[in-house]
């Protein structure tokens, strides 16, 4: 009963997480530093949104087991996980979307109205993220990626850097891809760096009030 209510968290932070980054999409004000390449592989190739995660994130676990056996470390089997959390996470993204859920939502008119949906974004996925992190299951790529970056350096890079360091490179690929296909940025603008600046302050206030309470929630068992 334990793992099952750690399961809900756990899709349950997936799937504010993939609102958020939907919502971030339809202001138009850039999109958080891990979906920012899956974006601009939409803008540019007219990939669905949820496919090109899927596509970039296997890619963020290749480049884990590269860089681990280029550094004789170990890719554990465990890690192969991060596939499945990469298809469940596509899939709540696609079903998200303005195909589907957030289709009956208006264009912004305005740049304050596009900001509007950009901090929204913002809250859903920092509670995201801040839910799928409590069970403390698989990570998804990019965060494994990050974790990979840190075993590579023997501990010497912390995490909370070598998730920066991802983050940025991330962010200069989808701003690269822009500026070369689009001619501009398109995928990665001031709504992203509000995303880089927020969304961990997000995950902090949402650990701090709940954490606990869902902690006692899920150890209750029925009488």
């Amino acid at each position: 009963m334990k793992n099952v209510k750690k399961a809900i968290i756990y899709l349950s932070g997936m799937f504010l997480t993939a609102i958020g980054v939907n919502l971030s999409k339809i202001g138009g004000l850039g999109i958080s530093p891990v979906s920012s390449v899956p974006y601009a592989c939409e803008l540019i190739w007219g990939v669905e949104l949820g496919a090109a995660v899927a596509i970039i994130y296997m890619i963020l676990i290749l480049l884990q087991f590269i860089l681990l056996r280029l550094s004789r470390r170990r890719f554990k089997p465990i890690q192969l996980l991060q596939l499945i959390c990469t298809y469940v996470f596509s899939f709540f993204v696609t079903l998200t979307g303005p195909a589907m859920m957030t289709g009956f939502l208006p264009q912004p008119p305005n740049w304050f109205a596009s900001l509007a949906y950009c901090l929204v974004g913002v809250v859903f996925i920092g509670a995201g993220v801040a839910l799928y992190l409590i069970p403390m299951w698989i990570p998804m790529p990019a965060e494994g990626l990050a974790v990979a970056l840190v075993e590579i350096s023997d501990g010497k890079l912390p995490l909370h850097r070598c998730k920066i360091i991802v983050d940025v490179s991330l962010v200069t690929v989808s701003a690269a891809l822009s500026l070369t296909f689009l001619g501009r940025l398109v995928s990665v603008r001031e709504g992203t760096l509000i995303d880089a600046v927020c969304v961990g302050g997000i995950v902090g206030f949402v650990h701090r009030r709940f954490k606990e309470k869902i902690m006692i929630w899920v150890q209750k068992t029925k009488p």
